[in-house]
């Protein structure tokens, strides 16, 4: 708490109704519910609960819409929520022989007995942003019309649109790799592309010094 802050309460309450103000956001959207967040927010509730120590999904759902999205302020509303309940309980040993097991990784033995799982991971995806999910109607992993790889930027109907994938062309053809046109390290040192995200790339400067690439 800032104790150097003037105004006292008056100012206090006018910020937690700031606050709440922002939070809540444009009145057009509906709000998010908590079967939401601990539906399509499974991570963050769970990272919530495990640093909280507590497991608690509707808790931290709260938690985690009463922070604004801010999992380290929810953690600690968990953590100052888990201080006023009492122990009502103990764990005891479980059977891991009638574990239904979502992920089992083991990266010493390759031939662990009963197979390795997997499970949902983000280990083998490429860390390509997918445009699809914008629009909400992106298909399953596996699923008759779904797309096979991430979905790049020229995905037709995403945020971007097709002019991510749209190089201007020059006597030789469209610049990039494999042409006069490139530059170093096959990256084009024309105009940046149009649309969001673009750069440019600006080739070195001649003469003896370290050679660096700027992008804009």
């Amino acid at each position: 708490m800032y104790v150097a802050v003037k105004g006292g309460h008056k100012a206090i309450g006018a910020a937690h109704r700031l606050l709440a103000d922002k939070r809540r956001g444009p009145e057009g959207i509906p709000e998010l519910t908590l079967a939401q967040i601990r539906g399509q927010l499974a991570l963050s509730v769970s990272r919530v609960m495990a640093e909280g120590s507590l497991y608690a999904p509707d808790l931290a759902a709260l938690a985690v819409k009463q922070a604004w999205g801010d999992l380290v302020e929810a953690v600690f509303l968990i953590r100052a929520a888990r201080t006023s309940y009492p122990f009502f309980g103990y764990c005891e040993p479980l059977d891991t022989s009638s574990m239904r097991v979502a992920r089992r990784v083991s990266g010493t033995w390759k031939d662990l007995p009963g197979g390795q799982i997997l499970g949902p991971t983000f280990d083998y995806t490429h860390r390509i942003l997918e445009p699809s999910l914008a629009g909400g109607a992106a298909g399953r992993a596996g699923e008759p019309g779904a797309r096979p790889g991430p979905a790049g930027p020229e995905a037709a109907g995403g945020p971007w649109g097709s002019q991510a994938s749209q190089a201007p062309e020059g006597p030789e053809g469209p610049r990039g790799r494999g042409n006069g046109s490139s530059g170093p390290g096959g990256f084009s040192a024309g105009a940046p592309p149009e649309g969001p995200g673009g750069f440019s790339v600006e080739a070195p400067p001649e003469g003896p010094g370290p050679s660096f690439t700027r992008f804009a």
